[in-house]
């Protein structure tokens, strides 16, 4: 509590009306402006004194008038009591609390004057009061008890009535008292008199303890509690300030300690007994219990007790400077926490815990002013008033004097509109009136005030005056008034100085202010706000869209991309939300061009949305133009097909495929969505599509096979001239076939020890994972030219193809590849980046140094900013991939495999790696767009990749701005793209450096391309870029042969002479060295360098020649190199310094030589090649450079590094002493830096560790010439071998020229050619099919089926339209009688083992002869003719002639219906003549005398004798065995019986699982008709045999074609058995009704697999 020194009551009040304004600076007309945040509520009005009429009419004022004399207040929680003395003589007792119904009691006092109360206090729980009166005498009031008569309260006082606590003696007159609770529990009245006594007195126990002396007039007491320390202080009327200590701790309390000391009364700290002193028990003269007075306040300073925070405060105000100061509760310290500058005169003073009340007086007028304790600070004494301090005021009624004002608490739900009492009267701002004022949040809605999260309660007050008790009360929260006063859009100040007072969340509150106005389309003052509320951009984006505005949200993001504070993250959630208020703008049916324009345009210029969620969105709005244009910019081509198969629409527009196929992203189109893109093309265009990646036509032919039959003529050419295996581009492509399946069969058994990191075998190498075996290319290949040579056939529309090129439509083949030159593969074994060094070892790769951006490849191994040792590519080891190149950029590395293939890894941020996208990798990956190409040699520049293919075609990619990419453009290329301009040149040899690259020609010259600034093009000073391949002059018209490229320069060697020539770099390179030199030199004196080992002497050219031209650079200029006499074998060249390698293996260096790069010994620059010393044994075999460093690899397969090791790069750790290797014959130097850590400079080579010894094998670049090694083959396989060793013609050349390419011909050439792989049957089948029966004849007679090839043969004359029926034309009979004269010839001879192979040579006979008589027969060709050519052969064809025409016919009459079985009809035996029969029999009779087989005309009987016991089938052929006869002996003998009831048991078995044969119906037409060029296919009536097994055939093609091959086979068991394979070939042929046998197919399996069991037991 606070009070005020008066000397009186004021006599007079003041109007209500016509009051001036409140002004805090004299002479500042300006009223500040006032924030309605409380109301001043009336909670009690005393009467006010009435005049009365006495005698004679006068008027007088009535003495009855009752005003308060004193009051005392105290709250516990949000309950306050007020207790108040009033005039006449009664006490009023209050009870106000917010939730309940305020309580009030009147309480008569004595009538005694002596009893006249003189000063009240009450106990801190407001439970009790004491007074004191005039004699002296106390009184202890239970005001609890008066309030709640039904509950008391235990206590040493009465309950119920006051309790008297007489006085022992009286000194003086009371003035004040305090209630103070000590530690221990005792209740101690403290009573101040007039006298200047201090006396105080035990409540409990009613009597006195303790008495002071100050002599001066007492006119206060307050009671101060601190932690640890009470005590009170004292203002005398004379205006000294003293201070008593009540109670004081012996020792400071630990925290532990404080944190467990019970509180007993709210608000006060409880010290124990034990550990406290108290003046109650203390004796009289104790110093510490002594009153002090505080001289450091003078007597215009009024010292009170302040609470706020939480804490409590003492509080100096000084009336003469009108400042309040606030100090800690600390009796001893006087330093003020906090300063305020209060307005003149004020009287009471109450501190909150964010405001300031203050009682004064304005123009006679009693003014209530709330203050912000925030704004009313200040730093200086002089600093004025602030006048926006005021926050609000309140003017008493005239003539009411203020007794006191007290602090009041309210509940958190206070202004829910529940707690403000009825009967209380509210007050405004305005002079006292008693109407109602608004409610709280008049002006904001009620839902938006529910959307505050937490309301700000303000502390009020209770303000008693003479005649009123008020009430100060919040009418609304902080928090509610700021949104009124920002919705209403004016003066931004007013709620910023609100907020700033009330330390408001102001940004929380503008932007729901800024909502609701968006809510209510107010845009523009909702936008305003939101920039008020330093809300987050993304907040406001999702706020417009929400609300529908689409537009004014992609103008905030627009104005957030400006912005440079913004995170990554929150760039790129506003993009997408750009993104997504476009499209929505878009699907909403607004599609104006200008919008899609801006759209495109952001799409295009925009890089921090999400691609991948962008392509998401549109593929699921079928956006395929956006889809694609995000992806073809972005290079996520695959990842927008991934998008558009998510969204389950795989067809592409016409339009888009043209796209994505010229622009190279074919391979891409195949691999995604397991080929869902090219199945939901049309067949005519997919293929297309595929021919023009060779590679992926060969990987998906198997996805095609089936509709080749629907491509046209020239496309199917096309494919055939792909697989033709003669052309050199599907040669290694079959290599690599093999290559593969190899890598399958052991791919898991591979050693990975060092794998510690995740990743699937299904690796994006592996893409030939899919590729087909080198059979099944050539038999597509086959089935290709068959399918043609049919269309050709039928369709006889091949005259227009007859000049037809597959290979190119202007060129002829042979000229083509006459004009091509095979290049051989160039291998490089070590390269070097800007910080790392990829190198060939065994076949494998090893890289180290810096792991930025993924280029070591390892994976995540290794962390992205870690640095690594020597250490195995294991997904290239893993793979099997055996590299014999390797090129390293600044931040990517690319690998070459012996197969052609490319692979990169690393950064990909300007498409570098080729891959068609901008990510990083960190592990190898397939460069799918060379697949198709066989590439010889690599090149990496900074951030461009170059590849040189077999047949010299260039390929570049990645980084193009300065046009180094060589394609007339500067855009960047994500894959590999041909440079077609230097198709002409015919390139062997290419280098790339920063962003320049150089090529040379067969020929020798030199082409450049790219940025020239510093002279790196050589082609003069006005030439700054060049973005197309520029002849490069400048060398005397000799032949170049080799060239390096450095950064910025460039080395060039020719030959006959050798000359070396140097062009390239700046002026500026001088100013560098310059200063680096001067670096040098103060690092010496200054002696921060320490050399281990010995110095080597130097000699150093420090001058130019006197002939030196500063712009030499600009053009090749031929350099001297010194004492280099042997040829140069290798360049390598890097920011500043050179190497050159000779083919003796000496190694020179020269440039720039800061960190020791030149590995001499020392650090000084080289203008010319200086011999590099290793040890006398030692040559050099490949050499390489980076930034400060080189590394060489020596002729022993060791590697050595030297220079700087910063970033790991040498390899080596040298990081202590004893890690580096010094060599007897040379020393390391080392550079020790000032600083801690330790830098140390390699100037001789050092070995490097962790590497095995590169061999011969890993191609070292050591075979000049393109000489391979004998070892470089030495892990292919024997299939492979024999692929590359494959001697084949031209397939595709015909020796006439009206044919087109692949007619019959080549389809007979190749069928001869390739004739060991492919597999005959199905080829035959093919044949069958496709009804090419010259190609099936030939595949039989390679196949020495000599009676099927006749047949088809002579099918093959049918189908060309040949008549030739009856005598025919003569051409044609002679033609037909020479055929069958050669086929009788070619079955008929004799085999080398005549004893085993004349059952079969008969049965292949008799086949024939069946197929020549049938022919005959059906073509009513002459007979004499046919007995002519048999006569011919009469004595190879007249046993099995005989057969067929004797004993087929011998035992006719046994049954009538036995002609049907026959094999030759009666008809046509009957067409012989007697002569030619008698001659056959004749024939026949004299081979069988001369011992000859004659099997066939034994009699049943006669087989029956030779097997009494058994009936054995199998026993007939025993005299035909020619082997052991131990096959017999084995075999197990059963009867026809037994044997007959082992087939049912067998059958019966499944029975109930095969009640029925299933056949699908491409089965039943494949039965019913063969040919799928004709339609209606079950139109046809023929007879099916349907076998259990699953096997189908039509009755004609099984008696027709089947079984004559069955017979053969047949023929060739390991154990012929002619007799019983006669007989079921009688069955099979009659095929009439149920036939109670397997299929021929497995009969011969079965009788093939038992008779190899039996065989290799008796072996």
């Amino acid at each position: 509590m606070a009070r005020q020194r008066r000397t009186g009551l004021p006599t007079q009040g003041i109007p209500t009306q016509g009051i001036p304004s409140i002004c805090l600076n004299d002479g500042d007309d300006k009223e500040p402006q006032e924030y309605p945040l409380f109301e001043l509520a009336v909670l009690k009005s005393l009467r006010t004194p009435v005049n009365k009429v006495g005698l004679h009419g006068r008027s007088y004022v009535s003495h009855s008038r009752v005003y308060i004399r004193l009051c005392a207040q105290r709250q516990r929680g949000s309950t306050s009591v007020t207790i108040m003395v009033c005039s006449n003589g009664y006490l009023l007792v209050r009870s106000d609390d917010p939730g309940k119904a305020s309580q009030m009691k009147q309480i008569p006092w004595f009538q005694n004057p002596k009893k006249e109360i003189l000063a009240i206090a009450l106990d801190p729980s407001g439970r009790q009061a004491v007074c004191a009166c005039r004699d002296g005498s106390l009184y202890v009031i239970p005001v609890y008890t008066v309030l709640n008569q039904s509950t008391a309260v235990k206590h040493s006082w009465k309950s119920n009535d006051l309790t008297e606590i007489s006085s022992s003696s009286h000194r003086g007159t009371p003035t004040k008292i305090a209630w103070w609770t000590s530690s221990d529990g005792r209740n101690v009245g403290i009573v101040g008199n007039g006298n200047g006594e201090i006396v105080l007195i035990d409540l409990g126990q009613r009597k006195e303890v303790k008495s002071l002396w100050l002599k001066e007039e007492i006119l206060s007491l307050e009671i101060v509690h601190h932690p640890g320390l009470s005590y009170l202080i004292i203002q005398s009327d004379m205006g000294t300030q003293w201070g008593l200590i009540l109670e004081k701790t012996r020792r400071k309390l630990n925290p532990v300690e404080r944190a467990n000391m019970d509180i007993t009364v709210a608000g006060f700290e409880v010290i124990h007994p034990q550990n406290a002193l108290n003046i109650l028990y203390t004796q009289e003269g104790h110093s510490t219990f002594q009153p002090y007075c505080f001289h450091n306040f003078m007597d215009v300073v009024t010292l009170s007790t302040q609470s706020a925070m939480d804490h409590s405060f003492v509080a100096a105000h000084d009336y003469s400077s009108n400042i309040l100061k606030i100090f800690d509760s600390s009796i001893d310290n006087w330093l003020p926490l906090h300063v305020y500058r209060l307005p003149p005169q004020c009287s009471d003073i109450l501190l909150t815990d964010r405001l300031i009340f203050a009682l004064y007086n304005h123009y006679s007028v009693t003014v209530l002013g709330i203050f912000s304790s925030h704004m009313s600070e200040i730093s200086d004494h002089n600093h004025p008033v602030n006048e926006d301090a005021l926050m609000q005021k309140f003017l008493l009624p005239s003539g009411q004097t203020p007794l006191g004002i007290f602090k009041c608490s309210f509940p958190v739900d206070y202004l829910d509109g529940k707690m403000a009492p009825s009967d209380d009267k509210p007050s405004t701002s305005q002079p006292f009136t008693e109407t109602p004022t608004e409610q709280p949040g008049g002006k904001t809605s009620q839902i938006l005030l529910s959307n505050v999260e937490r309301h700000t309660i303000l502390e009020g007050c209770v303000l008693v005056t003479d005649k009123a008790v008020y009430q100060c009360r919040p009418r609304i929260s902080p928090e509610g008034l700021f949104l009124d006063l920002a919705m209403e859009g004016g003066e931004t100040s007013l709620p910023d100085n609100l907020g700033i007072s009330l330390g408001l969340d102001m940004n929380g509150l503008y932007e729901l202010a800024a909502n609701q106005r968006l809510a209510e389309g107010q845009t523009i003052l909702a936008m305003r706000l939101y920039n008020r509320s330093e809300c987050s951009q993304l907040k406001q984006v999702a706020n417009f869209v929400k609300q529908g505005y689409m537009e004014e949200a992609i103008s905030l993001i627009r104005s957030a991309n400006v912005r440079s504070n913004l995170t990554t993250a929150d760039k790129r959630l506003l993009a997408d939300a750009a993104i997504k208020c476009y499209l929505h703008q878009i699907l909403e049916g607004r599609s104006d061009e200008a919008l899609m324009v801006k759209f495109r345009q952001y799409l295009m210029d925009n890089f921090d949305y999400s691609e991948m969620a962008a392509m998401q969105i549109f593929a699921e709005h079928g956006m395929q133009d956006l889809v694609f244009e995000v992806a073809r910019a972005r290079g996520l081509v695959g990842q927008a097909l991934e998008a558009l198969l998510s969204t389950g629409s795989p067809e592409l527009d016409c339009e888009q495929q043209c796209l994505l196929i010229n622009q190279g992203f074919i391979s891409t189109m195949s691999n995604a969505g397991d080929n869902a893109f090219l199945l939901c093309m049309t067949t005519q265009e997919a293929v297309n599509r595929l021919v023009e990646k060779p590679e992926l036509m060969y990987r998906y032919m198997e996805l095609f096979s089936s509709f080749l039959d629907d491509l046209k003529l020239s496309l199917l050419i096309k494919l055939a001239w792909l697989f033709d295996p003669s052309k050199t581009t599907i040669k290694p492509l079959l290599s690599r076939a093999v290559n593969t399946t190899n890598t399958r069969a052991d791919m898991f058994s591979s050693s990975i020890d060092t794998m510690t990191s995740d990743e699937s075998i299904d690796s994006p190498l592996d893409t030939s994972q899919s590729f087909p075996r080198p059979s099944a290319l050539v038999e597509f290949y086959l089935k290709v030219l068959i399918i043609l040579n049919h269309r050709m056939t039928i369709k006889g529309d091949s005259t227009s193809l007859v000049n037809f090129d597959p290979s190119c439509d202007s060129t002829n083949e042979q000229t083509r590849q006459e004009n091509v030159v095979s290049l051989p593969q160039q291998r490089n074994a070590l390269s070097c980046g800007q910080y790392h060094v990829a190198m060939v070892s065994e076949d494998d790769v090893y890289t180290w140094g810096t792991a930025h951006g993924g280029r070591l490849g390892h994976g995540d191994i290794i962390p992205a900013d870690g640095r690594s040792a020597p250490f195995r590519v294991e997904t290239l080891h893993m793979h099997r991939i055996r590299v014999i190149s390797v090129a390293c950029g600044k931040e990517h590395t690319m690998a070459l495999g012996e197969q052609g293939r490319l692979y990169s890894w690393g950064t990909s941020k300007w498409g570098q790696l080729g891959l068609g996208d901008r990510t990083t990798h960190t592990r190898p990956m397939l460069v799918q767009a060379l697949t198709g190409t066989c590439c010889v040699a690599i090149a990496c520049g900074q951030y461009h990749s170059m590849a040189l293919t077999q047949n010299q075609k260039v390929f570049s990619w990645g980084w193009g701005v300065h046009g180094q990419l060589g394609h007339g453009m500067v855009e960047d290329q994500l894959q590999p793209c041909h440079i077609t301009s230097l198709d002409s040149v015919k390139v062997t040899q290419m280098s790339a450096g920063y962003c320049h690259s150089l090529v040379i020609s067969a020929t020798g010259q030199v082409y450049v391309f790219g940025a020239g600034t510093f002279g790196q093009l050589g082609l003069g000073k006005q030439v700054i870029k060049r973005n197309l391949p520029t002849l490069l002059d400048g060398f005397e018209g000799d032949e170049v042969t080799m060239v390096a490229c450095g950064l910025f320069h460039n080395i060039a060697v020719t030959s006959n002479p050798q000359k070396v020539y140097m062009w390239g770099k700046s002026p500026l390179e001088l100013r560098q060295s310059l200063q680096a030199s001067r670096k040098r030199r103060t690092a010496r004196d200054s002696g921060d360098s320490v050399i281990v080992g010995r110095r080597r002497s130097v000699t150093v050219m420090e001058t130019r020649p006197d002939a030196y031209d500063e712009n030499q650079y600009l053009r090749p200029y031929a350099f001297d190199f010194g004492q280099i006499q042997a040829p140069i074998k290798q360049l390598a060249c890097s920011l500043n310094h050179n190497l050159i390698l000779t083919s003796g293996g000496q190694l020179y260096s020269f440039g720039k030589n800061d960190s020791g790069q030149l590995g001499l010994g020392h650090r000084a620059e080289q203008r010319v090649p200086v011999l590099v010393r290793l040890s006398e044994s030692q040559s050099i075999a490949a050499v390489g450079a980076g930034v400060e460093f080189s590394v060489a690899i020596t002729t022993q397969g060791q590697v050595y590094s030297w220079g700087s090791p910063e970033n790991g790069q040498l390899g080596i750790d040298t990081s202590c002493r004893s890690h580096l290797q010094i060599q007897p014959s040379f020393h390391v130097n080392m550079r020790v830096a000032k600083c801690t850590s330790v830098t140390r400079i390699v100037l001789n080579p050092l070995l490097v560790p962790g590497i095995p010894l590169v061999t011969m094998a890993s191609g070292l670049g050591m075979n000049d010439g393109g000489e391979e090694s004998d070892e470089d083959d030495m892990g292919s396989s024997d299939e492979e071998e024999g692929i590359l060793d494959w001697d084949l013609p031209n397939l595709s050349t015909t020796s006439d020229p009206s044919e087109c390419p692949y007619g019959p011909e080549s389809l007979a050439l190749s069928l001869q050619a390739l004739d060991s792989h492919y597999n005959h049957q199905v080829v035959l089948r093919l044949c069958q099919d496709w009804q090419v029966w010259s190609a099936a004849a030939q595949i039989c007679e390679l196949d020495k089926n000599y009676p099927l090839a006749l047949l088809y043969r002579l099918k093959d004359r049918q189908c060309k339209g040949t008549v030739i029926i009856g005598a025919g034309e003569e051409g044609v009979l002679q033609e037909i009688t020479a055929l069958v004269d050669k086929f009788i010839r070619l079955t008929c001879e004799k085999p080398s083992n005549e004893a085993a192979k004349e059952p079969a040579a008969n049965e292949s006979c008799k086949h024939l002869l069946v197929q020549i008589l049938r022919f005959w027969a059906e073509q009513d060709l002459p007979q004499e003719v046919l007995e002519g050519v048999l006569r011919d052969h009469l004595d190879k064809v007249a046993y099995p002639l005989s057969v067929l025409l004797l004993c087929d016919s011998s035992d006719s009459s046994a049954a009538p219906d036995v002609s049907s079985t026959r094999i030759v009809s009666q008809d046509l035996i009957k067409r012989f003549t007697s002569k030619f029969t008698l001659e056959l029999t004749s024939t026949v009779i004299q081979g069988i005398h001369q011992g000859e087989s004659h099997d066939e005309y034994r009699l049943p009987s006669t087989i029956d004798q030779e097997t009494p016991s058994e009936n054995n089938v199998v026993d007939s052929v025993k005299p035909l065995l020619t082997r052991s006869d131990a096959y017999n002996q084995k075999s197990d003998r059963a009867t026809a019986e037994r044997l007959w009831q082992e087939i049912l048991f067998n059958l019966g078995k499944d029975i109930k699982a095969r009640a029925h044969v299933g056949i699908s119906k491409s089965e039943i037409a494949g039965l019913v008709d063969s040919n799928p060029s004709e339609e209606n296919v079950y139109e046809n009536n023929e007879d099916c045999l349907v076998f259990t097994c699953g096997h189908h055939y039509r009755k004609r093609n099984l008696q027709e074609n089947i079984m004559p091959l069955w017979n053969s086979k047949m023929a060739d068991l390991p154990v012929p058995l002619p007799s019983n394979a006669q007989s079921l070939s009688n069955q099979y042929m009659a095929g009439e009704g149920f036939i109670p046998i397997a299929c021929p197919n497995c009969v011969h399996s079965s009788l093939q697999l038992e008779q190899l069991k039996q065989l290799d037991k008796v072996v």
